[in-house]
């Protein structure tokens, strides 16, 4: 299972997710400015479902920090929305390369 794969797949296996936390490292954007552009946006990512938010005490001293957790359609979204970066650039290709062969894998295994 590949590191991006490991990220994406909820735990019951049946949705893909990727945290907020992981998108921002993933992609070389600060955590905060995601997080500001997911409320920004908040409304055409509900058109794709729920947004999830869970917070944890793992930010800076221990203060807690809100991770959002986006599905497949919400993290494609955020990504088109991001500033293209050669880093981002880079990952918006990647990033649709697994979730494409994450589905193919899925649809494989039913």
């Amino acid at each position: 299972m590949s590191e991006l794969e490991a990220m994406l797949l909820d735990y019951d296996n049946k949705e893909l997710i990727i945290s907020s936390d992981k998108l921002a490292e993933l992609t070389g954007v600060q955590h905060r400015s995601l997080t500001k552009q997911i409320n920004k946006y908040l409304s055409d990512l509900k058109s794709f479902g729920a947004v999830v938010a869970v917070v944890q005490h793992t930010g800076e001293n221990g203060r807690p920090r809100k991770i959002y957790k986006l599905n497949e359609h919400q993290a494609l979204l955020m990504v088109m929305y991001m500033k293209d970066t050669p880093r981002v650039a880079v990952f918006k290709v990647e990033f649709i390369k697994r979730l494409h062969e994450l589905r193919e894998k899925r649809r494989e295994m039913v």
